[in-house]
């Protein structure tokens, strides 16, 4: 029998002190935890919510990406 989906596994990454700040503060205003938050904003990216992707496709058309 498999365990995947049942161990725990971390995403990390590095930021500025100010836009750590800035979310955590954001957060709390709005009584979410950092870690509902990306949790969900990670899975509606890969259930391509639509509000998620259009905010990709602005960030593809920021970056100059091409829009498949």
């Amino acid at each position: 029998m498999s365990d995947y989906g049942e161990n725990k596994k971390q995403i990390c990454f590095e930021s500025t002190p100010k836009l750590h700040a800035d979310l955590k503060i954001r957060l709390h205003y709005d009584e979410i935890k950092i870690k509902e938050f990306f949790n969900v904003v990670v899975k509606a990216y890969i259930d391509k919510n639509k509000n998620i992707m259009a905010f990709i496709d602005e960030i593809k058309e920021t970056k100059g990406i091409s829009q498949i």
